[in-house]
């Protein structure tokens, strides 16, 4: 691959030889992880070849790529397509959590889409106790986020579309905020020819004004003693290093997390509290990221908004578990307790999670209300082969005979969605957004995790 002669000079100047020769030889390699999700009970062992990612307690390296879309369980939240390098946040946010005194956390994903880290960090939430505020300003990509957060099965979340290079939260809101900036793209230079086609040294200083105009909007909502994760995909100083001193330029200390160091060959940027991942140092992409604690200041006002008059729905089919429905506009919506009350009283954002919906007077299912554990309703179940579950997973009618009504469908114990039983058949009503488009590649689940070479 021909990569931009002014990266090259750069990093030239700025990595030693052999970090420089590991990073081209990495070019030769794919790196292939997932995250698997705590609430649900998914068999590694169906993947063959895995090890364990050192920073994540739930995150694995696969020796091949599985086909991810026709996996059940890809679809119903089981694991999570993810980078390894981004899920360091875990240990950062672990380790403040333990000295940070606050019993119930509200924080803030600020550039949520698609949702790696957004349901990385809802596993590492109490999800009774702990709130999750993800935004995404762009519809399209806030549509997939909601999707992902549907899948992974936990409720304790809001949403929100603010456009943090022009608006803020609530001042003193938040607990901690992960900004996962929009960047120039190098980290991921390997596997996206558009990255390196987009790239340009006018758009590294285009991408470093808008980062520090959401530091801008986002300082502010966090209180004293308060987490904020920086991280981007990329490895230049001007998006990396100009940004950890434009944060502590406004009121943040550095976090110290270079203990971080004897995992894997993560390196230190020659701070104790940022890290750069580097392909063929590190088994990862690309990825700088960094933490910070907000200094205690004098003047501690906490912004307030007025309370909003929001009245709990009921449904006689579903039970919320630590958690109430909300009806907006005939779709509902399922938010834990904590988040209810965080979307009543501090104004901060919306019940994302959908459950379903009414038309012509009866109650649709959505699929959502079968991934989650939070999420009790008494609709029977109805088991499908491999085959039938891929037609199902296409938007096609099921051949089965059952009970008319609402059914979840199921492929070994693994929930798909929903359908209409008329008795001889099942009508399908997944949603159409996320129906697959092409037919499996291969007629075997072993298959689908562990491709033939």
């Amino acid at each position: 691959m021909d990569l931009p002669q002014a990266f090259l000079d750069r990093i030239t100047k700025e990595w030693n030889s052999e970090t420089i020769s590991k990073y081209r030889d990495s070019f030769q390699e794919i790196y292939h992880s997932i995250r698997l999700n705590p609430l649900k009970n998914l068999e590694l062992d169906s993947f063959k070849e895995y090890n364990k990612i050192p920073w994540a307690s739930q995150g694995y390296y696969l020796s091949r790529r599985p086909h991810y879309t026709w996996d059940p369980a890809f679809q119903a939240g089981y694991y999570y397509a993810q980078e390894a390098g981004s899920m360091s946040i875990e240990f950062i946010f672990q380790k403040w959590r333990k000295q940070y005194q606050e019993k119930e956390l509200i924080g803030l994903d600020a550039c949520s889409a698609p949702g790696g880290k957004a349901t990385h960090i809802l596993s590492l939430l109490d999800p009774d106790l702990d709130v999750l505020i993800c935004n995404e300003p762009i519809p399209k990509r806030a549509q997939v986020l909601k999707d992902n957060l549907g899948k992974w099965g936990y409720i304790n979340v809001l949403g929100n579309n603010l456009d943090f290079c022009k608006y803020g939260l609530p001042k003193n809101s938040l607990d901690f905020a992960v900004i996962d900036a929009p960047c120039s793209g190098e980290g991921m230079f390997r596997r996206d020819n558009r990255a390196v086609e987009e790239w340009s040294e006018e758009n590294v200083k285009t991408c470093a004004s808008r980062q520090q105009n959401i530091l801008d909007h986002i300082l502010p909502s966090l209180k004293p003693g308060g987490l904020i994760v920086y991280s981007t995909c990329t490895f230049n100083k001007d998006e990396n290093e100009s940004q950890l001193e434009y944060i502590t330029r406004h009121g943040a200390d550095p976090f110290k997390i270079s203990d971080l160091n004897n995992f894997e060959n993560a390196q230190l940027t020659g701070k104790e509290n940022a890290f750069r991942f580097i392909p063929g140092v590190t088994k990862s992409e690309g990825f700088y990221v960094s933490a910070y604690v907000i200094k205690k200041q004098s003047e501690q006002s906490e912004s307030k908004n007025k309370p909003r008059r929001i009245k709990t729905a009921k449904l006689d089919h579903v039970t919320v578990k630590n958690g109430c429905l909300i009806e907006e506009k005939g779709t509902y919506y399922a938010v834990s307790n904590r988040g209810y009350e965080v979307y009543k009283e501090a104004n901060l954002g919306l019940p994302i999670i959908a459950i379903g919906e009414e038309k012509k007077e009866k109650f649709i299912p959505h699929s959502n209300l079968g991934y989650s554990p939070f999420l009790l309703h008494n609709y029977p179940s109805v088991e499908l082969d491999w085959e039938q579950a891929q037609k199902y997973l296409e938007g096609e009618t099921i051949r089965v005979f059952c009970e008319k009504g609402i059914v979840l469908l199921q492929h070994e114990s693994i929930p798909l969605g929903f359908g209409k039983s008329v008795g001889t058949r099942i009508n399908n009503l997944k949603e159409k957004g996320l129906r697959l488009i092409n037919s499996a590649p291969s007629k075997t689940l072993a298959d689908i995790r562990f491709p033939p070479s």
